[in-house]
């Protein structure tokens, strides 16, 4: 019984064939490991071709999930520093009483968590603490600034 030989086309086909289901493999591969958060993987394949328009693509995406995730780290670190400027303040302003610079501190940090992406909860209590202390020492127009960084808060205004 002989063997059944496949013309040459067919073996360039084939072999086509198994180059393109491994450069998909890897393809998918990095796209795996970008969704287990693996930010710094990339495509190594020919930018030739519609896979390497694929891989192109899937490295492009790559970079601006890196960048974006980056960006995201920043803004969180700079509202946690806020958040925790604000509790040293309160905390100051509780122990020794004194709260004439504590909605000017309410105010700033404000700010930076608008740009940051808007105000927490916590952010938001501590500027009603303000008032309330400022309020309870007979401080009143410290309670009243206190008062307006809180319309800020609430509106979403820097």
């Amino acid at each position: 019984m002989t063997q059944r030989q496949h013309p040459p086309a067919f073996a360039d086909r084939h072999e086509a064939g198994i180059v393109l289901a491994g450069q998909l493999r890897h393809v998918g591969k990095v796209v795996e490991r970008l969704a287990c958060n693996d930010l710094t993987v990339r495509t190594q394949l020919p930018q030739t071709g519609e896979v390497g328009a694929l891989a192109t693509g899937v490295n492009n995406m790559a970079e601006a999930l890196q960048t974006h995730h980056g960006q995201l780290e920043k803004r969180i670190g700079e509202a946690t520093a806020a958040v925790d400027v604000l509790r040293r303040a309160r905390t100051e302003a509780t122990s020794t009483g004194e709260v004439w610079w504590l909605p000017e501190t309410l105010r700033l940090l404000a700010e930076a968590l608008a740009a940051a992406g808007g105000a927490s909860d916590e952010v938001t209590g501590l500027a009603d603490q303000a008032v309330a202390l400022a309020d309870a020492q007979g401080e009143w127009e410290l309670a009243e600034r206190a008062r307006s960084t809180q319309l800020e808060l609430c509106r979403g205004v820097r």
